[in-house]
């Protein structure tokens, strides 16, 4: 999930298509409904609860946690504030 997260914190807003994208895998459905079950700081946008987005000052340290790992791992977090 934390590799999920990173990779998707570059992202204003989610969607399941978007988060497959970004990822380059096909779970995107099953991990925004894992994030959201989790109590993760995920707040649904729409009433069918496809387009999503991290709460502010979670996507911050979700960005900033990316640089980071980036970094280190030469991970595929890419675009952002974190990567300045």
């Amino acid at each position: 999930m934390q590799e999920f997260l990173l990779q998707t914190s570059v992202l204003e807003t989610l969607c399941p298509d978007l988060c497959d994208a970004v990822t380059g895998r096909g779970n995107g459905r099953a991990m925004i409904d894992r994030i959201e079950k989790a109590g993760l700081f995920l707040a649904p946008l729409d009433d069918e609860r496809n387009w999503h987005r991290y709460h502010s000052l979670f996507a911050e340290f979700l960005r900033r946690r990316c640089g980071t790992w980036n970094r280190r791992a030469s991970g595929t977090c890419t675009g952002g504030p974190a990567n300045g």
